[in-house]
């Protein structure tokens, strides 16, 4: 391949719309540029792509791109798409030139080579040699390698594989010309060249492709790829018609959501002190639509994926579910049904892509709406917090979410209270560090929710009158009898016997507890009533508007009804069916931690009991629910014991001991 001088053309320059540039011939001259699809294509490759030459790789490779995306959008004009298949093979030889540490080196180094002053520089012939042919995806722009049916990145299929040479880069005939603006003359095809010095410019003429013979061997093989790929594409299409599932829709039938849609119908804000009371509502059966086989769930970016076993996808956003680690499926005897877990990972590994797969065997209907229910649940460490719950129902005509909180340092029990067939959800709102440290400075609120006809949860917990009677009853018997240890925890048992006794009804009694707080250090009274008054413009705002409320803030809240022992409450009409019953250990097991914190969660929810005892080496401990952190060294079997009016029970909980590396 030789190199001659190039010849100035006063042929028009054209613009990427194809509308003529005005160039003189002096301009010409001096810049020896072809234009094509609008980019002054120069001898230089660092002309090419306006950069100086010193540029890094970064900017090599961001220019490459953004050129690769213009001409992708122009390689699908049928008018252009040869001129754009043109110039991205150009581009990625630049790109493999300029990109690799030798290539550019010597590149480099042709171009500062000094020319002799004896001999015109345009007249050196230098030996290069033509780049090898490059395919690319008309659908995403990727390099194909020779013979592959389908493109490797976006799976489309390769229509029709071309044979143009690399010495046919470039087909214009003259300088200034694009292909199909040529005359009648038979001008010798050029195309542009690097530079052998940064002061004068060469080019290279590429001689014109010898005509190939009727049936050369090349587009015989050509022939047979594109043969293969329709027989392939047949043999697709053959079988996705054969097994696709074909079902006709029933009579009344709704129409199914758009695909992708992830329908939410939770229900707006309720108040969590004076919720509307929803009755028991018997479950609904097993629909017989239920979807059966295998749930696919995989990642998506920040999102995530549900994958019907009929083929229909669902994206769950990030604001449903967002994992802190990779996640793990299995059935889960507390929530009654299969539940993903994650949580943060001991070491922080790039844990996407993840995809897991869940058999609908697995699945159970948990709300009492007739269809199965999956719950996600996530932690994203630390030593109080944080953990979310979310809970969607799989339909056969769409994913439902019917339940989604943020928990904070808490948790969820999922159980049926009242036999109806439905779980219920309970949950404790809890206000952490409000008054001081997060052990003694921090109250709860305890929130049952139960599903509606709609199977969506809402807050229902004025319908566990039992439950609330007896909770109420042995929180007051805490009251009396403890002995605290610092005046915000007393505070705090204060506030979470305003809020017991105002879901029972016992408005006076709940306000008189209120009118009872006391200062604590660095904290006024009134300071502490507006810690509360900040968790209920969330938790119930309507509070806020009650007389007694406002009397409490100006001062002049009267002294209410006298704060009654354990048997006084008991003693009152049944309004909330309090009753005296053994206490019930609802919940005593550990939270697992990642294994680098060296240490377990021992968790209870205890509801009757007086008094509550874990052993060994825990003692007495307080609250109707809360935790302790231990360290066991060995695996090591837990009692707890709650005693209370209506007598004693146990349960016991095995805890695994932390690893070697903690001692």
């Amino acid at each position: 391949m030789s190199v001659g001088p190039l010849k100035p053309s006063s042929e028009p320059r054209y613009s990427s719309v194809g509308e003529p540039i005005n160039q003189t011939q002096e301009e010409s001259a001096t810049n020896h540029c072809v234009t094509s699809l609008g980019i002054d294509r120069v001898q230089n490759y660092y002309d090419i792509l306006k950069l100086a030459p010193d540029s890094g790789d970064a900017d090599i490779s961001d220019r490459v791109g953004e050129r690769r995306t213009q001409l992708l959008r122009l390689i699908k004009i049928p008018k252009r798409r040869e001129d754009a298949q043109q110039e991205l093979q150009q581009l990625e030889v630049i790109a493999r030139t300029l990109l690799d540490p030798r290539e550019r080196a010597a590149y480099d180094a042709r171009l500062v080579e000094p020319a002799s002053p004896a001999e015109p520089i345009a007249t050196a012939p230098i030996d290069i040699p033509a780049p090898p042919p490059v395919k690319f995806c008309l659908a995403c722009g990727n390099a194909i390698r020779e013979g592959d049916l389908f493109c490797n990145q976006c799976g489309d299929i390769i229509h029709a594989p071309s044979d143009v040479a690399a010495g046919a880069i470039s087909e214009r005939t003259e300088l200034g010309k694009v292909p199909g603006e040529l005359s009648g003359s038979a001008a010798e095809p050029q195309i542009p060249t690097p530079r052998d010095s940064r002061n004068q410019d060469t080019v290279r003429s590429v001689q014109p492709p010898l005509p190939l013979p009727a049936l050369p061997i090349g587009a015989t093989q050509s022939r047979g790829r594109l043969i293969a790929q329709v027989v392939v594409l047949l043999l697709v299409a053959a079988a996705v018609v054969y097994f696709w599932p074909h079902s006709s829709p029933q009579v009344g039938e709704q129409t199914p959501p758009p695909p992708g849609m992830v329908k939410d119908i939770r229900p707006a804000t309720v108040s969590l002190l004076n919720p509307p009371v929803m009755r028991p509502v018997r479950a609904a059966a097993w629909d017989s639509q239920n979807i059966h086989g295998t749930v696919v769930i995989k990642s998506n970016g920040d999102s995530s994926i549900i994958g019907y076993p009929s083929g229909e996808q669902f994206i769950l956003p990030s604001s449903f579910y967002s994992p802190s680690g990779r996640p793990s499926a299995a059935f889960d005897s507390n929530t009654g049904t299969v539940k993903v877990s994650s949580g943060i990972p001991v070491m922080q590994e790039n844990y996407t892509p993840w995809n897991i797969q869940i058999s609908t065997d697995q699945l159970r209907d948990i709300n009492g709406d007739g269809w199965p229910e999956l719950v996600f649940s996530d932690y994203s460490g630390g030593a109080h917090c944080c953990r979310s719950v979310l809970i969607v129902s799989l339909r056969p005509k769409g994913l439902v979410v019917i339940f989604d909180e943020e928990l904070g340092s808490t948790d969820v029990t999922i159980s049926d209270l009242n036999g109806d067939g439905r779980r219920e959800i309970t949950r404790t709102v809890l206000a952490e560090y409000a008054l001081g440290s997060f052990a003694t400075g921090s109250y709860g609120l305890e929130v049952i929710y139960s599903a509606g006809s709609d199977g969506a949860y809402r807050p229902n917990t004025r319908a566990f009158s039992s439950i609330l009677a007896n909770d109420l009853s042995t929180a007051v018997a805490n009251y009396q009898k403890a002995n605290y240890g610092a005046p915000d925890e007393e505070d705090v048992a204060r506030i979470e016997l305003f809020f017991l006794s105002y879901l029972s009804g016992h408005r006076g009694e709940a306000y008189e507890y209120l009118r009872q707080l006391k200062p604590i250090e660095g904290l006024a009274a009134g300071s502490v009533l507006a810690t509360l008054e900040g968790f209920l413009k969330n938790a119930a705002p309507e509070v806020l508007q009650d007389p007694e409320w406002q009397q409490l803030v100006s001062g002049t809240l009267p002294p209410q009804q006298a704060v009654q022992t354990p048997e006084e409450v008991t003693k009152k009409p049944p309004e909330t069916v309090p009753v005296v019953i053994a206490p019930l250990i609802d919940t005593f097991d550990t939270v697992t931690l990642p294994p680098d914190h060296c240490m377990v969660l021992l968790r209870w929810k205890v509801g009757g009991a007086a008094t509550l005892t874990i052993e060994p080496d825990v003692g007495i401990v307080k609250g109707p629910s809360g935790y302790v952190v231990i360290q066991p060294r060995r695996s090591t079997s837990y009692t707890m014991k709650a005693d209370g009016p209506g007598g004693s029970v146990t349960k016991d909980v095995t805890v695994q001991p932390v690893p070697v590396s903690c001692h």
